[in-house]
């Protein structure tokens, strides 16, 4: 709250003895938001530094915007009518013609990065990467880095070329799409593929997948022209979507998705529209999102009165029949057997409870945890100097990776790793090694041979450490418990591929393969079989449903019927590179063919990994739930041994003023 001017305003700040790219950003952001003053980007109201008791922080303070972003907007109700699409599009294309105009790019469009205000405007945000005509071309990012969401990357970016407005118009024309069609222009696949995707894959049409009008579907198409040159400027989106009017071209009906382009005179079903009009009906009621429903539960056990327990006459009863002296200690004898078995019960309860809060914390880190062993595998390897990693690639594979330890580290701060000795020394040695990625990274790339060796090592035990830090539940011994710790099979699995890989593009590099080579693929080859086949036999059947899916049903065989694989069979068979080159050749399309080789391994890889981290979100939510249950279970011990203790004490009473009545 701003007490002088009694107004809400965003903060950002940041220690000024944080990492000096993280300063450098943040002062970027200063600038570029303060410099693209407009009435479509976020207001700055003042920015400095603030000496504090920790050390000065840098901060800025904005205007506060109390809308949801386009993302939440498209996940909470789908894609938009091509109209309310087209007048998102409108808002944010005058606002960058206003920041194109003043020298400012800001190169990471998308979704979450338009935010709509309390007047349900469009605002563009987050300046932090933005590029100002007047600091020339000095990098905000370290050379491996490639910041932005690999969803709406344009071309230029990618590829390490000059960044321009037409950028930004790239990067738009990735959203227009998703609005309209509900789906990213290019998805699914590893980073590197993304990049490659962006920069040669043919354009998709909106059209492919719901039908627009004409003219919107080729503006779409246009600004995600591969060449910068050949994209609209902002003012000229701005110029073919309000026409001589307010959005003349939307007058049109748009019908429901369809798969083929649209042709012949529009459809007026209306289907799609209706769809969609009430989506926005929804949205636009109160300029926010539907509350989620918070109702709860407040019901409960009944209480149990003492007074209304026993008849206050039972110890005249007793006197006058023994009968009931006998009748008491029995049930009393039963309370209190029920009292010590519901005592022993809520005890293996709660620690049963305990357990699996343990196991749920892990459990809820565990995608994560699964995901950077891969994505620091798939780094190590790609660095390499025998991978031939092309330096846009290379820096999409450290991004990646980059963005999966933030991740991590975000959900491994829930794990109370204290009370286990093994899980504490694991956590710590997977920080410290974290804690100095940079330095390990910098040994890979540019250090002697020595030192890459050195370097390799620790990637690979961080993975191995990852992979066994996933599997940390001992205590479930149900089939959770056997698929998670099946988990650290993946390291033998992961190991066998990247000797594997290593040796064919070394080969395939030089048309040849030595005698020592070729037994050493042979073992790699075999232990990829073994290791496999092991991860095979102990997954769940839903898993190798997937894992028969993306390898022609063959994964438990070392998965020789993909071609990744059966060159590797081949090779270590013949001792020979010629038979594999002439099939790489004819599926190369001009390409070397020890790129074609790598790029069928990292798509095969990749496709593992979906799968993998698919399952690991599965037994995630089946631990929570197995939590959940301990949770109930070892409440309702609780409660009914309460009850048990209370009819103890109930019948104890009455049984000693019954006697008492009798002398």
């Amino acid at each position: 709250m701003d007490l002088t001017l009694q107004r809400w305003v965003a903060v950002k700040v940041v220690r000024t003895s944080a990492d000096p790219t993280m300063v450098e950003r943040f002062r970027r952001e200063s600038l570029s938001t303060a410099a693209a003053s407009h009435p479509g980007t976020v207001q700055v109201h003042d920015a400095g530094i603030e000496q504090t008791s920790s050390g000065p922080m840098a901060f800025l303070v904005m205007e506060l915007l109390t809308g949801p972003d386009l993302g939440e907007r498209l996940r909470s109700h789908g894609p938009l009518i091509a109209r309310e699409a087209g007048e998102v599009i409108v808002q944010a294309a005058r606002t960058l013609a206003a920041v194109h105009g003043q020298g400012i790019v800001h190169r990471d469009i998308k979704p979450s990065n338009l935010v709509y205000d309390g007047e349900r405007r469009i605002r563009i945000v987050d300046f932090g990467i933005a590029q100002l005509a007047r600091l020339g071309d000095q990098r905000l990012t370290s050379t491996h880095d490639v910041v932005g969401s690999l969803a709406y990357l344009s071309p230029e970016r990618g590829s390490g070329g000059e960044v321009g407005p037409p950028s930004d118009i790239y990067s738009l024309g990735c959203v227009f799409f998703e609005m309209l069609t509900g789906r990213n222009p290019y998805s699914g696949g590893a980073p590197a593929t993304m990049v490659y995707q962006h920069a040669s894959a043919p354009v998709p049409r909106v059209s492919g997948t719901v039908q627009v009008p004409r003219i919107i579907d080729d503006l779409v198409a246009m600004m995600m022209a591969k060449d910068p040159e050949q994209r609209p400027n902002a003012q000229d989106v701005v110029a073919v979507l309000t026409g001589s009017g307010p959005l003349p071209v939307f007058d049109a009906k748009v019908p429901r998705p369809r798969t083929t382009h649209a042709s012949g005179p529009i459809s007026t079903s209306g289907a799609f529209e209706a769809v969609s009009a009430r989506s926005a009906q929804a949205f636009g009621g109160s300029g926010s999102f539907p509350a989620a429903d918070a109702t709860g539960s407040t019901g409960g056990f009944a209480k149990i009165g003492a007074s209304g327990s026993f008849p206050t006459g039972g110890a005249r009863a007793a006197k006058r029949s023994g009968g009931g002296h006998r009748v008491v200690s029995i049930l009393l004898a039963v309370a209190l057997l029920g009292v010590a078995v519901g005592g022993w019960a809520t005890f293996a309860a709660f620690r049963s409870a305990s357990e699996t809060g343990q196991a749920a914390a892990i459990s809820e880190a565990l995608p994560e945890t699964i995901e950077l062993a891969v994505d620091v595998i798939f780094e190590r390897d790609a660095l390499q100097p025998v991978s031939q990693a092309p330096v846009n690639v290379r820096s999409t594979y450290l991004h990646t990776t980059d963005l999966a330890i933030q991740e991590w580290r975000t959900a491994a701060a829930e794990i109370d790793v204290d009370s286990d000795t093994e899980l504490r020394t694991l956590h710590d040695d997977i920080t410290e090694v974290l804690d100095d990625f940079e330095l390990y990274r910098v040994e890979m790339q540019q250090g002697d041979r020595a030192s890459q060796d050195a370097a390799r090592e620790v990637y690979t035990g961080l993975a191995g450490n990852l992979l066994m830090l996933a599997a940390q539940l001992p205590e479930l011994e149900d089939e959770t418990g056997d698929q998670l710790r099946n988990l650290t099979k993946l390291k033998a699995v992961a190991e066998a591929f990247s000797t594997e890989r290593e040796l064919m593009m070394f080969a395939l590099s030089e048309n040849e393969i030595g005698t020592k080579s070729v037994k050493e693929l042979a073992d790699a080859e075999a232990a990829w079989v073994k290791a496999s086949s092991a991860f095979y036999s102990g997954a769940s059947p839903a898993l190798q449903a997937d894992l028969d899916r993306i390898s022609d049903g063959t994964f438990d065989k070392g998965s020789g019927a993909m071609m990744v694989q059966r060159t590797v069979r081949d090779v270590a068979a013949k001792g020979s590179v010629e038979g594999v080159a002439t099939e790489l050749r004819a599926a190369s399309k001009g390409e070397p063919i020890v790129r074609t080789w790598s790029d069928g391994a990292v798509e095969y890889i990749q496709s593992l990994r979906d799968v993998i981290l698919k399952s690991t979100e599965s037994m995630a939510n089946n631990v929570t739930d197995e939590h959940e249950r301990a949770k109930s279970g070892l409440v309702l011990r609780a409660v009914l041994t309460g009850v048990a203790l209370v009819v103890a004490l109930g019948l104890g009473l009455g049984l000693y003023r019954s006697r008492r009545a009798s002398r």
